[in-house]
């Protein structure tokens, strides 16, 4: 396969604020949703694989889509890393 059709997303399961770190799913911060791949990268949807451990930047509202923006991400982890080599090879 040379693209992706899906992404597994980060939706708020709770008014979240800035600063909060974000827990593991199924926990209390965010859940997962489903969208179309290039929805999902248009929107610049985190992918709820890399949620875990997230320092919100901003106050984000119950049922609202968490992305690349709202969060600082740690750059070291490995996880990430491989996403965004998968990113640039597909």
């Amino acid at each position: 396969m040379d693209h992706l059709t899906s992404e597994c997303i980060t939706v708020a399961k709770k008014d979240l604020k800035a600063g909060e770190v974000l827990d593991s799913i199924g926990e209390y911060c965010y859940r997962a949703s489903i969208d179309l791949a290039g929805v999902a990268k248009g929107g610049n949807m985190l992918p709820v694989g890399l949620a875990k451990g997230a320092v919100m930047t901003c106050d984000v509202k119950k049922d609202e889509i968490i992305t690349y923006d709202m969060v600082k991400l740690n750059n070291s982890s490995v996880l990430l890393q491989l996403r965004r080599l998968q990113d640039e090879l597909m």
